[in-house]
């Protein structure tokens, strides 16, 4: 009997996401955390948990699957004693592969643009590529995955009734007092927004100090309560993506904290910060300091260029990114 196409191709394009998530993982320091020690039902289940979702890029149909393993891990972790946020975080893909599964197709092809040439900030955007063909998919069971362990963290942190109450009051009309302190931060009028990002909106600082090239700005707070899904402060570059070294969450966004807010299902993306003050699968409140505003970025680091605060906001409930319009319109 002949070879049925349709079957060998996805059985070709399965055996290629696992040899890629093999590459993320071995380029990234692994698709999350390793399962901390511990008794051993916990770390079974931190394991499982995180082969669910890789898994699922064959069968996107999981959602009760991982929400029922989220709960039950969820459970264990209170049995044990263990840590809830270092727990989850196995299954948590690494910070700078979350705006690869956030990235809209513009930004895919930004990235294949940004991947030619032998730099090391090419040679990063050309692993975004790869990242975001494996993780776009999974963006639904992602949001899933980051909602439960929202629940479960929070829960370890203060109980249940307390947790109960907080669910029950989350936000989801965020304004600008939210994002940092009276008279620090500025919106744009609204008649530079034909002129600039058209799914981001640059917020600008009142005050900043300055150290040669470094700028540091305000307070940034988080503007809904959920669970940082990707912080990183350890951006190490100059002006141009040529001049990237290291670190951050990619050589354009600088340091920068995602948070996702269960209320509302929206991915809140904070980028160019000078420190960051919270850490990965931390769980935060409305108003809660995510870290300082700064100018870390390969275009923020340009003369003239920083001064400002990117934010960018992922609807996974309409799997849509919000128009700057919307953003300002939010806020």
């Amino acid at each position: 009997m002949a070879a049925d196409p349709a079957g060998r191709r996805g059985s070709l394009r399965f055996i290629a996401i696992v040899l890629l998530l093999a590459t993320i993982a071995a380029a990234s320091g692994g698709l999350g955390m390793a399962a901390p020690p511990g008794p051993r039902g916990a770390a079974a289940d931190s394991e499982t948990l995180a082969s669910l979702l890789c898994a699922a890029a064959a069968n996107q149909r999981r959602g009760g699957e991982i929400k029922e393993l989220a709960r039950s891990l969820g459970e264990t972790l209170r049995i044990e004693g263990l840590d809830a946020g270092e727990s989850f975080l196995t299954a948590f893909p690494p910070s700078g592969a979350v705006l690869s599964m956030l990235a809209l197709d513009r930004d895919v092809e930004d990235f294949a643009e940004a991947g030619k040439g032998m730099s090391l900030a090419a040679a990063h955007y050309r692993r975004a590529a790869m990242e975001a063909e494996v993780l776009r998919p999974l963006r639904s069971n992602y949001a899933l995955l980051y909602a439960a362990a929202w629940k479960e963290i929070t829960r370890s942190q203060i109980g249940r009734e307390r947790e109960e109450r907080l669910l029950a009051s989350l936000s989801q009309s965020p304004d600008l007092a939210a994002l940092g302190e009276e008279g620090a931060l500025s919106l744009p009028p609204k008649s530079d927004l034909e002129y600039s990002h058209p799914f981001a909106l640059d917020i600008f600082f009142d005050e900043i100090e300055t150290r040669g090239m470094v700028e540091r700005g305000p307070h940034i707070r988080s503007l809904e309560a959920g669970i940082v899904v990707a912080a990183a402060d350890d951006w190490r570059g100059g002006a141009g993506a040529v001049a990237w070294e290291k670190g951050g969450l990619s050589p354009s966004s600088g340091n920068g904290v995602i948070v996702f807010s269960p209320g509302s299902g929206r991915y809140y993306s904070y980028f160019h910060f000078f420190e960051v003050a919270v850490r990965r699968g931390d769980a935060v409140r409305e108003g809660d300091i995510l870290g300082r505003g700064g100018n870390t970025g390969a275009n923020a680091r340009k003369p003239g260029h920083g001064g400002h605060l990117h934010l960018e906001i992922y609807d996974s409930v309409r799997d849509r990114a919000l128009s700057a319009w919307e953003i300002r319109a939010l806020l």
